[in-house]
């Protein structure tokens, strides 16, 4: 009788074990890159896909499949039944051999959609320039852990913009 093997799908434990690059796409799909450190050789392998459990701004959670070792697309509608991105934190965690995982990512599309308005429209390249690292510290401070200090510091820059009739609509 032949003998089945079944090839597991582990993350290694280690820090920074459980990653992937995030980007959006006109403010209505996230594109995310699977960068995790998985486990090989030995009857490991890398999986097709795993389902990652992603916190949204609004503390709703939705469960995803991502594509392990690929990029993975994910509508707005998929996450939240809307049209556009929220913006603000997120929380992607994800479950392997045991082990739970998770990392912190800011989505602030249309706080960068705002700030493209003011450009459109100032010359203060002071106040550009201020607005753009803080959008830039909002995603430093997600990725880092400091979730209190980014979303404090996303009230403070939404706040900003919409004092210089910044607005904008998803793309």
């Amino acid at each position: 009788m032949k003998e089945i093997t079944k090839d597991c799908a582990c993350i290694k434990k280690e820090v920074q074990a459980f990653d992937f690059s995030l980007n959006t796409y006109d403010c209505k799909t996230i594109i995310a890159t699977d960068l995790t450190n998985w486990m090989d050789g030995d009857g490991y392998q890398i999986p097709e896909n795993y389902t990652v459990t992603i916190t949204l701004p609004n503390q709703a959670k939705v469960d995803v499949n991502f594509k392990g070792g690929s990029t993975t697309k994910i509508s707005s509608k998929e996450l939240s039944g809307q049209e556009c991105l929220l913006d603000g934190i997120y929380c992607f965690r994800v479950e392997s051999c045991g082990y739970s995982y998770s990392r912190n990512k800011a989505i602030v599309c249309t706080l960068r959609c705002k700030l493209d308005n003011l450009i459109s429209k100032s010359d203060d390249y002071e106040e550009i320039t201020k607005l753009s690292n803080m959008i830039d510290l909002i995603e430093v401070d997600a990725e880092m852990g400091r979730e209190l200090n980014a979303k404090e510091l996303f009230k403070i820059v939404d706040k900003e913009l919409d004092r210089h009739s910044c607005t904008c609509t998803c793309r």
